[in-house]
């Protein structure tokens, strides 16, 4: 069965075998599912010459905002199958020497810190020092994607 049903002119109704594909050439640029190739079957797609299969992979999206630590939590409500790509990012909103980085990352979630590096003030200079403070209630996007 087809991970979602066709609704766009772009893809072919119904389900087909590879060897049962219609002409690529008469369908360049168009979707038909396979249901002999991968494991669950896959979307193919016509470049106007052959048929290929499409690698489609899970993506997810996270918006939220850091709590007292600096952390950002979330448990995926379906874990993957191997841990996936975490990429996260501070709002625009955040100030520029705010940073975030994954800390923690596995097939059931992941988490993200927001740090900056720690202030010393030398005769009312401010230097930076070489520790790090967490930074709370920023912002941030997180982008995960299938391995």
């Amino acid at each position: 069965m087809p991970y979602f049903e066709p609704t766009n002119t772009r893809f072919i109704d119904g389900s087909f075998t590879f060897a049962t594909l219609p002409s690529a050439a008469a369908n360049r640029n168009k979707l038909a599912w396979t249901s002999d190739m991968g494991a669950t079957g896959t979307y193919c797609v016509s470049d106007g010459t052959m048929w290929e299969p499409v690698d489609l992979k899970r993506i997810e999206t996270y918006n939220g905002v850091t709590n007292a630590s600096g952390d950002y939590t979330v448990v995926f409500p379906v874990p993957y199958a191997v841990a996936p790509h975490i990429n996260p990012q501070t709002s625009p909103s955040a100030d520029s020497i705010t940073r975030v980085r994954v800390t923690a990352r596995s097939t059931t979630g992941f988490t993200v810190k927001t740090e900056k590096n720690a202030t010393v003030n030398l005769l009312g200079v401010d230097i930076l020092g070489i520790g790090t403070a967490n930074v709370p209630s920023v912002p941030v996007q997180v982008v995960v994607v299938e391995v």
